[in-house]
């Protein structure tokens, strides 16, 4: 983790939120805190999924267009 995203994680932290929504959003980044920048320390990580979306778009229309 880059010392960026751990100072992001460190402000988030002690923060609460009157939102539900708010602060069910910021227990999740924290709950997922370790997986969720991986793309920012290693190169080659793409930081979208599009490349898995793509691939599997083929196969989706294949399966509408034919029977079972």
């Amino acid at each position: 983790m880059t010392s960026a995203v751990a100072r992001f994680f460190e402000t988030l932290a002690p923060l609460s939120f009157r939102s539900e929504a708010a602060e069910a959003l910021r227990q999740r980044l924290l709950k997922n805190r370790d997986k969720l920048f991986t793309f920012v320390g290693h190169d080659g990580v793409p930081w979208n999924n599009n490349n898995a979306e793509n691939a599997i778009k083929r196969f989706a229309y294949y399966r509408e267009d034919t029977v079972g």
